[in-house]
């Protein structure tokens, strides 16, 4: 169940931020770097992971399975090793795309399997077997999207998160009207304890690094990319509509950090829907 939970997890982040080529994965690498230009090993790592199993796990391409580590072999594991890897990955999936075989969802464990060239006629006993097999699909892919909402309703997992695309928006005037959450440091009411919360505000105005001032009695100029958010009136807390000048660092991104930000999950670009592989072949046929 866990692994079909996860599989599904994978396919839909492979919808919304799967690489494209082998140039995105390069640049996407490239940014993960110290300011003295040495690369940031752990998240260059997960970022390929995460990019495979979208593949091996969300897709079922199992051939392309990989160890994440080896005590016999320093190479498996590396950077380099998950980048080639991936790179294969991505030319089996563009020849995929091509012959429109991308899944249209993920692969439960069983259908994995049932890819064997059938020999011969099939029997009775054998057909009543492949019945039951699709059944137990079926009721496998049941029992995962029940588990995933009891997950997202006990908080273990976030389902904001996971629709947010792999990269912030530019932080210009573009931004204004848009709805954003930024996640503040609260103070449980109950036990008086510091908690993350995702506060939603509205973009009212993005500083472009010459005329804007915190208030009309500054002085000094906000640096580009300031933005000024309005905060709605927050009852529970006693809180009135406010607005305030705030630093949001790209990096933080879709964090689960203090400070970090995100769409508004009625905000969140929409990407479009894989489609089944009969609607897109009906649409070839209308061209």
């Amino acid at each position: 169940m866990d692994v079909y939970t996860t599989a599904v997890k994978r396919f839909h982040a492979f919808g919304i931020s799967g690489a494209k080529s082998k140039e995105e994965v390069t640049r996407r690498l490239a940014e993960m770097v110290h300011p003295d230009g040495s690369p940031k090993v752990a998240p260059q790592k997960a970022y390929l992971k995460e990019q495979i199993e979208m593949r091996v796990l969300g897709l079922g391409w199992t051939q392309f399975a990989t160890a994440w580590s080896s005590g016999k072999d320093a190479h498996v594991g590396t950077v380099a090793h998950l980048q080639k890897l991936l790179e294969e990955i991505l030319i089996y999936e563009i020849s995929q795309r091509r012959l429109q075989r991308i899944p249209a969802e993920a692969a439960p464990p069983e259908m994995k399997a049932r890819t064997m060239k059938e020999l011969g006629t099939a029997t009775c006993d054998a057909q009543e077997l492949a019945a039951q097999s699709l059944f137990c699909v079926e009721e496998v892919r049941l029992a995962a999207v029940a588990e995933q909402a009891r997950r997202d309703e006990a908080l273990e997992d976030d389902p904001v998160e996971r629709e947010q695309p792999p990269d912030g928006p530019p932080l210009d005037a573009s931004l204004v009207g848009t709805r954003l959450e930024v996640c503040w440091k609260y103070f449980s009411t109950e036990t008086n304890e510091p908690l993350l919360i995702w506060s939603p505000g509205e973009v009212i105005k993005v500083a472009d690094g010459t005329s804007d001032k915190a208030s009309a009695k500054c002085k000094s100029i906000l640096p580009a990319g300031m933005v000024l958010l309005k905060w709605a009136e927050d009852p529970d807390r006693n809180e009135k509509e406010t607005q305030s000048w705030k630093v949001l660092l790209p990096q933080k991104f879709n964090k689960q950090v203090l400070y970090g930000w995100r769409y508004d999950p009625r905000d969140v670009p929409r990407v479009a829907p894989l489609r089944q592989p009969e609607a897109r072949a009906r649409e070839a046929g209308r061209r």
